[in-house]
């Protein structure tokens, strides 16, 4: 494990995807060890292509990295923009199911290419007893 230019934790592995060629890849560290900056975020986009995922962390106040959502608490309006696309956050559970209330993600816009806006679905229907 080692900092990054940004002063950003990172683990770095040689990996294989199948074949006989390797490749570097950074991950992000789980959340421990200390940290300077209080409040500084770092972010992670991991996955290959189709399934990026994204993580955080969060230099907490008492100057060790901690786990940082970086979904909205509440669930998104369909349209308005977003800072990290390709993230997926699940909200709630429909009642005797499981499945998600709603999913959002921060997709990409079409007109612009630098935009990106959540897109919603909500899923509990009667049945599910929401």
């Amino acid at each position: 494990m080692y900092d990054d230019a940004m002063g950003c934790p990172v683990i770095a592995v040689c990996a294989s995807y199948g074949g006989p060629a390797l490749y570097w890849n950074t991950l992000m560290p789980p959340p421990v060890g200390a940290c300077s900056t209080p409040g500084k975020i770092c972010e992670y986009e991991t996955g290959k292509e189709g399934v990026p995922q994204r993580q955080a962390l969060r230099c907490g106040d008492s100057l060790k990295w901690e786990q940082h959502d970086l979904c909205p608490a509440e669930t998104p309006t369909a349209g308005a923009s977003c800072d990290h696309p390709n993230l997926h956050c699940n909200y709630g559970h429909c009642p005797g199911n499981g499945i998600p209330v709603a999913s959002a993600e921060c997709m990409g816009s079409q007109g612009d290419a630098r935009a990106a806006v959540w897109s919603v679905n909500t899923f509990c229907s009667p049945a599910d007893g929401g």
